[in-house]
């Protein structure tokens, strides 16, 4: 299987901004649910996954939507090329 492998630089000082910018951008939740009491309210705990691990996942996940709806219209346009081809005789 072939692999992507990509690098965004910047500069060391601005690795924290960064991530921080990017878990605000894709909503990071600092608290998630887990369960809930015996009255029926909701549980929260911190955030298993880290702001880091976070962001690599949204990034993941934005570059795979990518590529699939990419693929999506382009078949959609070969469609839509045999069809404008097609010579119907009735």
């Amino acid at each position: 299987m072939a692999t992507f492998t990509a690098t965004i630089t910047y500069p060391d000082n601005k690795q924290v901004d960064l991530r921080d910018t990017l878990a605000v951008a894709y909503a990071y939740p600092t608290t998630v649910q887990d369960g809930v009491d015996q009255d029926g309210n909701p549980i929260f705990i911190p955030n298993p996954e880290s702001k880091a691990q976070f962001v690599q996942r949204k990034i993941n996940e934005y570059l795979r939507d990518l590529v699939k709806n990419s693929y999506k219209e382009q078949k959609l346009r070969d469609a839509q090329l045999t069809i404008s081809v097609l010579d119907v005789t009735i």
